[in-house]
């Protein structure tokens, strides 16, 4: 999912805003084309809008025989974010940041520090963008336990952000023999 300049990924024109209501109304998996006729614009252009809309992870594409069909995505950020006053202000990160409070914060005794750094957290990040976060653990065999958190609520981020965890799990030696790694780990996010 694109976290930078999200709102005008997902409503920044005209067509946008077609495709988004026609998509709410119900209307249910819909092919390119079919939609272009529906709310009377452009295949081409519809087609550029619905991969900036899969790009924010509000759409899924799903290919049936030369056809792709779009659906919704009910379980994303983007579709809970559809009341469109609330969406003038909305932006992912803050929520995301939330999550991974919730889900990795004060939690678990033996996680010393969660930072939420890399291309996210820099505003570089594309579509296909992995969320990546370093976790320090006391002891090197809470390493085990600190993945083992990230595998179960790996499912969720990849659902609701359209990103999975790249988790980079560290003792505090093994932190202090990677300068470069903490360097751009300092420039992130601390959870």
């Amino acid at each position: 999912m694109i976290f930078k300049d999200f709102n005008t990924k997902f409503l920044g024109s005209k067509i946008k805003l077609k495709v988004v209501l026609y998509m709410l109304s119900g209307a249910g998996p819909v092919g390119e084309r079919e939609l272009s006729r529906a709310i009377n614009t452009s295949h081409v252009g519809v087609g550029n809008v619905l991969r900036d809309l899969e790009s924010v992870n509000f759409l899924r594409k799903t290919k049936i025989g030369n056809v792709n069909v779009w659906s919704l995505n009910e379980k994303s950020f983007a579709y809970s974010a559809t009341d469109l006053q609330k969406l003038a202000k909305t932006q992912p990160l803050p929520y995301l940041k939330g999550d991974l409070e919730a889900h990795f914060g004060q939690s678990y005794a033996y996680i010393k520090k969660t930072v939420l750094f890399g291309s996210i957290t820099e505003g570089t990040e594309k579509a296909s963008s992995d969320i990546d976060l370093f976790i320090l653990v006391d002891k090197e065999e809470h390493k085990k336990a600190a993945l083992k958190i990230v595998l179960e609520k790996n499912d969720y981020y990849k659902e609701r952000y359209g990103n999975p965890i790249s988790p980079i799990i560290m003792t505090e030696k093994e932190a202090e023999k990677n300068p470069k790694l903490m360097e751009s780990i300092r420039r992130g996010l601390v959870i």
